[in-house]
């Protein structure tokens, strides 16, 4: 599942253009804004990302709002879930939390996958009166991105599923962090290796695996992932 506002989107569509980070930063951001001017929605996304993270040695999240903005008014769905996150945190515009979280269901009414995970994690930890808390649902809305492979919601539908009572629902939220952590999901192997130190959920006692997904968390969480 492909998000062309993420960090990992960026860097791989820079790359994929030929670029080499941090060693040819300036000449892939000019690239990358040359192409935003002359009206590219992707590049317009890719710049926001770029101004939002420093990733080429240019942080000015004002630019980030800037192009985030233009790419949303193009009806790029990536682009106004970006957008939809500022107006619901009111980073760089006036907070309108409302109009965000409505922007975020018309596009999880239009299948946007990104949007699901959001509007899943509101839901999971409930939004003043605009999002209410249900637990139940953000399972059910997250279990469309989670079986699309996307580690974060099957991350998050499984440690909720953990928390059942029932020993067989228990299991399936163990497979699905599991899956996560094949996914690359520092998280998921934290969850992974508190079930080895712990022998729950089917996993043995084990501190060997312990030490093993404990180190991959920490490099995947030096690694910003």
């Amino acid at each position: 599942m492909k998000d062309a506002m993420s960090r990992k989107h960026a860097i791989s569509y820079l790359r994929g253009q030929g670029f080499s980070l941090p060693e040819q930063s300036a000449g892939a951001h000019a690239w990358c804004l040359r192409l935003a001017e002359e009206g590219d929605v992707v590049a317009q996304c890719v710049l926001s990302v770029l101004f939002s993270t420093g990733l080429t040695g240019h942080r000015e999240e004002i630019l980030a709002f800037k192009w985030c903005d233009i790419a949303a008014n193009s009806g790029f769905q990536d682009a106004k879930h970006a957008l939809a996150a500022y107006l619901i945190s009111g980073r760089q515009v006036e907070r309108q939390p409302r109009r965000g979280v409505a922007m975020l269901a018309e596009l999880v009414e239009a299948g946007h996958l990104p949007s699901m995970i959001s509007l899943g994690m509101l839901m999971l930890s409930g939004h003043s009166e605009f999002v209410p808390k249900d637990e139940a649902g953000a399972i059910d809305l997250l279990l469309a991105p989670a079986q699309a492979g996307d580690p974060l919601s099957q991350c998050l539908v499984g440690g909720q599923l953990i928390l059942s009572d029932d020993p067989g629902v228990q299991l399936s939220g163990a497979k699905w962090i599991a899956s996560a952590a094949e996914g690359g999901l520092s998280s998921a192997h934290r969850f992974l290796a508190t079930f080895h130190r712990d022998g729950r959920y089917g996993y043995p006692v084990d501190p060997e695996k312990v030490a093993v997904h404990d180190a991959i968390a920490q490099r995947l969480e030096d690694e910003g992932l």
